[in-house]
């Protein structure tokens, strides 16, 4: 195949030497070693390692970070950038996620967290007659974890973390970047459901109601949630009301971004309806690409070869 190379800008170049160029490389040297690691586990390889490197070499396609700082440099790196953790409603879980975390930055990945399983903030505990403290402050946690170490030793922890539209604490968590602090290695995303747009289309002006262990709470102006049944007179936020909250916080830094929830598991081939929550292959919220695994990484290099077949077919 005839191939045109590109040539990265300056600003690039240097981007390159700095964080991915192994010594004595080039960008061809570069999409060269790449290819020919990722062919390896192709019926072709030979083949599919000219392909894949005349895709990259002419800026046609580049793999993840990780993938080019250590593919065919040492069996210890990962190849995968996005890996998905849920922790529980237990310290044992949220600690034994942070380790993971941590280990998964060690070896070049990004994670995304799903705190919404995490108990509100001042809910009380009965095992130590005390109060959680909540899924932003184990958001804060996990970004302290992120400064322990970068990724695969070249640049700064990518971590994100989701929240569900009906969580007690969700305007804390909408409002939690506007302090950036505190959270700088995060992106955030609020999980938006069918049902909250719905509402937000039709009855915005309604109160927005959030949901934790089978009560039902609305929010009020401060962002504390409150027992619907306890409300009484007190003035709350409306679904309209939590909508705009969320847009002021998007228009200030670009966080939270948005995930539709729902659109995503209608679309999830691995469920069986929207109600499968308990479903491993669920998605509860960011990139579902599991654990750190030989299996899993040759999943996502398969992905990388057929994509490779799929562009060279003409119908990408």
């Amino acid at each position: 195949m005839t191939t045109t190379n590109f040539q990265p800008p300056k600003n690039a170049e240097q981007l390159l030497k700095d964080r991915y160029f192994q010594d004595g490389e080039d960008w061809s040297g570069l999409c060269r070693r790449v290819a020919h690691w990722a062919a390896q586990i192709s019926e072709e390889p030979k083949k599919d390692e000219e392909f894949f490197y005349s895709l990259m070499v002419q800026g046609k396609m580049l793999p993840n970070t990780p993938m080019l700082v250590n593919a065919g440099v040492n069996e210890k790196g990962c190849a995968a950038a996005c890996f998905h953790l849920r922790p529980q409603d237990n310290i044992e879980s949220i600690l034994d996620v942070r380790a993971k975390a941590i280990m998964i930055l060690k070896f070049g990945g990004g994670v995304g967290f799903d705190l919404s399983a995490i108990r509100p903030e001042g809910f009380p505990i009965a095992s130590t007659h005390k109060f959680s403290c909540g899924p932003i402050r184990v958001m804060v946690d996990y970004n302290c974890a992120g400064n322990l170490i970068t990724q695969a030793g070249i640049r700064k922890a990518a971590l994100l973390a989701s929240l569900r539209i009906d969580h007690p604490d969700i305007v804390k968590f909408i409002k939690a970047k506007r302090n950036l602090k505190e959270l700088q290695n995060f992106n955030i995303s609020v999980s938006f459901t069918d049902s909250f747009m719905k509402k937000l289309q039709g009855s915005s002006k309604k109160p927005h109601v959030v949901y934790w262990s089978g009560d039902q709470y609305n929010i009020l102006p401060n962002g504390e949630p409150i027992l619907r049944r306890d409300r009484g007179p007190k003035g709350v936020l409306s679904v309209g009301d939590v909508w705009k909250l969320y847009c002021e916080s998007n228009s200030l830094n670009g966080d939270p971004g948005a995930l539709f929830l729902d659109t995503v598991n209608k679309n999830n081939p691995l469920i069986s309806s929207l109600n499968d929550t308990n479903n491993p292959f669920y998605l509860h919220g960011c990139n579902p690409c599991g654990e750190l695994s030989l299996e899993h990484l040759g999943i996502c290099l398969l992905a990388s070869v057929d994509l490779a077949k799929f562009v060279q077919d003409g119908s990408f």
